[in-house]
């Protein structure tokens, strides 16, 4: 007796974020930091180091560190 069973393996696409270049303001300003997705498969979910969101509105005192985290509907996800 012989038996087999077949098994499909489908690879998603992760998303691509980017956050663009660095950004230079000076002290008091304001700068939008908005997470630029492509690929995967909507929707994303934004996870930043500093609040949640596709765009962050930020107004630091001291040079700071903005990462972002986007998780796609397939639960890939990306950095930047």
């Amino acid at each position: 007796c012989e038996l087999s069973k077949q098994v499909r393996v489908i690879i998603n696409t992760p998303p691509r974020v980017n956050l663009g270049q660095n950004q230079e303001i000076c002290l008091r300003d304001t700068v939008t930091l908005t997470a630029n997705v492509t690929g995967g498969r909507a929707p994303y979910q934004f996870a930043w180091n500093r609040g949640s969101g596709q765009s962050q509105r930020v107004s630091p005192v001291l040079s700071t560190t903005y990462i972002v985290t986007v998780t796609d509907a397939n639960g890939c996800s990306d950095v930047d």
